[in-house]
């Protein structure tokens, strides 16, 4: 009993670790802050404690909870996926929206940021392309907004110098036309 009292209590003690993980990895999904890690050693230590003593109830709890979690997180990557296969690139965005901070843990996350942010870069440049500079401002603004880079920055700071030149040829042209 002794020995079974020791090995309950280390149980607990994994346990709590465990619990304290995946407190972490909640607080970093609520703060938009890293953390998958943290998820990651929860299931660690719930697979510990599985492996000494699958019926521990404070260790059956505890995993269930870290499942829970991991579930909702594969299945937002897993929308993600399927929106950005079917070329919806915003829906798949807010997919991974709430784990965006992860995106240096977790390449998929990363994955689904450039691919939105690349789509509404070339989006913008088809538009710029073709002199509608409104919109092509708000493709560069969104891709900046997505990902803050310096192509982002110069592209918009370029397609509203451009329409400006733009607004003052056609109040040039129009003067002229007076």
């Amino acid at each position: 009993t002794l020995f079974r009292s020791e090995i309950r209590l280390r149980l607990t003690v994994i346990t709590e670790q465990g619990r304290s993980e995946l407190e972490a990895y909640r607080a970093a999904v609520a703060s938009r802050a890293p953390g998958y890690v943290h998820l990651q050693n929860a299931k660690r230590f719930c697979d510990t404690v599985a492996d000494i003593n699958p019926f521990f109830p404070p260790g059956q709890a505890l995993t269930g909870e870290v499942l829970q979690e991991s579930n909702a997180f594969e299945a937002a990557l897993q929308s993600a996926a399927s929106a950005q296969a079917a070329k919806q690139f915003d829906q798949a965005y807010a997919f991974v929206l709430p784990y965006r901070a992860f995106a240096q843990e977790e390449p998929r996350v990363l994955a689904v940021i450039d691919a939105t942010y690349g789509y509404h870069m070339d989006l913008g440049k088809k538009l710029e392309q073709g002199q509608v500079w409104k919109d092509a401002i708000a493709e560069f603004e969104k891709a900046d907004s997505i990902k803050d880079t310096s192509e982002a920055r110069d592209a918009v700071k370029n397609a509203q110098k451009l329409l400006v030149i733009a607004i003052d040829k056609e109040a040039a042209d129009k003067a002229l036309a007076s």
